[in-house]
């Protein structure tokens, strides 16, 4: 191939490139005989598209700020040769104290077979959280990250939808024990490159590798990190390795793929129990499974606790492992107080940490009916992470709750006409018409989401008591069963079979069921100060102690 870019750049700056045809090119770069015929041995076309495909991939690394660039035309074999575009004055340039926000694009996986891609996004998400920490620098979180894979920072509508100043992007090459990382930074509003580099390593290296990358980087931005966010974890790089496989994992927030991330998080401790991010995502995992109602909290909670308290012993400035702490105080212990020490500690730490604002708002100020501080938060959570569906629906969630129902069902239609195989934003609107009155339109909405999530215990409760409440007694009670026949090979959260009660009119067997649930702390119960599904209760006694109880109102 060298010899082929050599003889054809040749020929054209001598004005021959009129004469690169096929047989020409098969007799001088290839060495065969005069007479060589191209349809019988077909080489020439092949390592042309070799090396147009070679050309691409220099001009999208190593040769992105090459003042020159060759190209050949798909068929040709003559390049051509012409000046790159000429980088923007430096008085339409950004400012370095300009940059106020960043966005890291999942870096691409060169290397053999998909199972690599988890190592390429991990090491963009190790690279996201050290820049979250900078205080002042707003960092597009990873899940709106992962959804613009494969695009080019050039693209129209990467910086629309994210709002960067300057986007980082990558690839990632790993082949034996050797990584070949290659960077670049571009201006978001120019596409101008501002600066790339490739960087090696060996795995044994790992962490001075990405130590190196996020320095480098911090120094053309011109960003302070903080010594948090350049240290070098002390922990082996096998566990480290375990542990974004499981983060990779926990991130799909499907049962399966929390159950699949507990299992890595646990081979992750198992390689080096100093691993402390592995022992929050852990926790993590954990409370989602009874967040979700898909485990009973005690269980998930018998190792979610400890497993964050000791993410914290390891190292007590993870933002995480407080993240992870504050949601099992709030969810489990009903300490409120405690709970939203650990949120604001997540948040002083690592200001970037979207989880933290996110849980911050919608799982503990929300609850307590603390609706104007729950939207700061949920609007800090949003602008780090605009395109994530959990967070974009906790936004129209949080509407529904505080009663701003017009808003909800605005919100909840809208997310359905960008994706509507999103079964939560059926189910959500669903709930929100209810609140309003509207049936039918609820029951409609709700089965819409019924049919992409499946018989989810929530979903069937909500179904029961619309049917109750429209009148449609036969059908809320053919729900109810549904539940209760459920609940002998699951478990069912208590929420879900009282709410049917509740539309059926049937106050004393739905307090029963909600007061085993409390005695259980069961996490969706947690709801209940604030969400609608409740307000014909409210009022009941038994129902204002649960909520004492729960330390979500005043004894």
């Amino acid at each position: 191939m060298k010899r082929f870019l050599e003889f054809t750049v040749r020929q054209a700056m001598e004005g021959k490139a009129g004469e690169l045809k096929e047989a020409l090119v098969g007799v001088e770069v290839f060495d065969r005989p005069a007479g060589y015929d191209p349809r019988i041995d077909p080489i020439v076309r092949v390592e042309a598209r070799r090396l147009r495909q070679k050309i691409d991939e220099y001009y999208t690394s190593e040769g992105a700020l090459d003042p020159v660039r060759i190209e050949y035309a798909k068929g040709g074999y003559a390049p051509t040769i012409a000046r790159a575009s000429a980088p923007p004055p430096d008085s339409a340039r950004m400012p370095a104290n300009a940059i106020r926000s960043v966005l890291v694009l999942p870096f691409s996986s060169l290397g053999s077979g998909p199972d690599q891609e988890y190592f390429s996004d991990g090491l963009t998400q190790e690279l996201i959280h050290a820049f979250t920490r900078v205080n002042g620098l707003r960092v597009v979180a990873w899940n709106t990250s992962v959804r613009l894979r494969g695009k080019p920072a050039q693209e129209p509508g990467v910086n629309e939808q994210t709002q960067a100043d300057v986007i980082v992007e990558g690839s990632v090459r790993r082949q034996g024990d050797r990584v070949r990382v290659h960077v670049q930074i571009v201006e978001a509003h120019s596409g101008y490159y501002l600066w790339t580099e490739t960087f090696e390593r060996t795995m044994g290296d790992l962490f001075a590798l990405q130590e190196q990358i996020a320095c480098s980087i911090a120094s053309v931005l011109r960003i302070q990190l903080t010594a948090p966010a350049a240290a070098r974890p002390n922990y082996s790089v096998a566990a480290h390795d375990f542990y974004l496989r499981g983060r990779h994992e926990w991130f799909q927030r499907t049962e399966r793929s929390l159950r699949n991330s507990i299992a890595l998080f646990e081979r992750a401790i198992q390689e080096d129990e100093r691993c402390a991010p592995a022992w929050a995502g852990l926790a993590d995992a954990c409370s989602l499974l009874a967040d979700y109602g898909i485990e009973p909290t005690a269980h998930a909670m018998e190792e979610g606790r400890p497993a964050a308290l000791r993410a914290l012993e390891l190292d007590p400035s993870l933002a995480e492992a407080h993240t992870s702490l504050g949601f099992i105080q709030s969810f489990v212990d009903w300490d409120w107080t405690a709970a939203e020490q650990s949120y604001r500690t997540a948040i002083a730490l690592n200001p970037g940490y979207v989880t933290a604002h996110f849980w911050y708002g919608l799982d503990l100020l929300a609850l307590q009916g603390r609706f104007d501080e729950a939207r700061s938060e949920m609007d800090i959570a949003m602008r780090l992470d605009p395109l994530e569906p959990v967070i974009v629906e906790g936004g129209a969630y949080l509407s529904m709750l505080s009663g701003d129902y017009e808003a909800a069902e605005a919100s909840y239609r809208k997310l359905i006409a960008g994706a509507p195989h999103f079964a939560k934003f059926h189910t959500g609107c669903g709930r929100t018409l209810w609140a309003m009155g509207r049936f039918e339109e609820a029951i409609e909405m709700l089965e819409a989401g019924r049919g992409l999530s499946g018989d989810v215990p929530s979903v069937l409760g909500a179904l029961g008591q619309v049917h109750a409440e429209a009148g449609h007694e036969a059908e809320a009670r053919r729900f109810l069963a549904r539940l209760y026949e459920m609940a002998k090979a699951r478990h069912v959260p208590a929420s879900c079979v009282a709410l049917v009660h509740v539309g059926l009119g049937e106050h004393d067997e739905a307090l029963a069921h909600l007061e085993r649930g409390v005695e259980r702390h069961e996490m969706p119960l947690n709801q209940m100060k604030v969400h609608p599904g409740y307000r014909d209760i409210r009022g009941n006694p038994r129902f204002q102690r649960m909520l004492v109880r729960m330390n979500l109102v005043a004894g």
